[in-house]
């Protein structure tokens, strides 16, 4: 680390400068020079948080590439690994047998109150999405579901449906 030492002359216009010229009104001020002794800045020290130069390489055109992260990823086994907070589960492969989607269609048509995709999600240890798409609702309890959804937003205040319309609007635009 070198330290520099600059000399700067800076104009101070608010020092004034008695004239013993009878031309120049009293109140005029002339800008006086002032030495400056001192760096400007403080010179930049090296710390150790800045990121440490993996590689270097002249370019064709004369300019030095200076990349801080690896260029090439370094091989990671498991063994080198932390060991995990939690206990890892294996990936489960469910394959569902044509009985148990026809299980899952009964149970749904049966009672769809009681044998929601949450529950039978449960019950086929598969996602709910799984069995939404397995299992669709019968047409009869679609419609009680869309009834309650009109009766709940006839329930609903004006700024409440202003605010349900206009978040309707925005997800028709994604």
């Amino acid at each position: 680390m070198s330290l520099t030492f600059c000399r700067t002359i800076t104009q101070n216009f608010l020092s004034p400068i008695p004239t013993l010229l009878k031309s120049s009104p009293p109140h005029k001020f002339i800008p006086s020079p002032q030495i400056r002794h001192y760096t400007a800045r403080k010179p930049k020290k090296p710390t150790k948080l800045s990121a440490p130069i993996w590689d270097e390489r002249k370019l064709d055109d004369g300019s030095l590439f200076i990349s801080r992260v690896p260029l090439v990823p370094r091989k990671i086994t498991m063994d080198q690994l932390p060991p995990p907070l939690r206990p890892v589960s294996e990936l489960k492969k469910r394959q569902h047998t044509e009985e148990q989607k026809e299980e899952m269609r009964r149970l749904r048509w049966q009672d769809p109150r009681k044998y929601t995709c949450a529950v039978l999600s449960k019950m086929f240890d598969c996602p709910s999405l799984m069995v939404a798409r397995f299992a669709p609702l019968p047409p009869v309890r679609m419609e009680i579901l869309k009834a309650s959804k009109e009766i709940a937003y006839s329930k609903m205040g004006w700024k409440k449906r202003i605010v349900k319309m206009e978040r309707a609007r925005r997800r028709a635009l994604w």
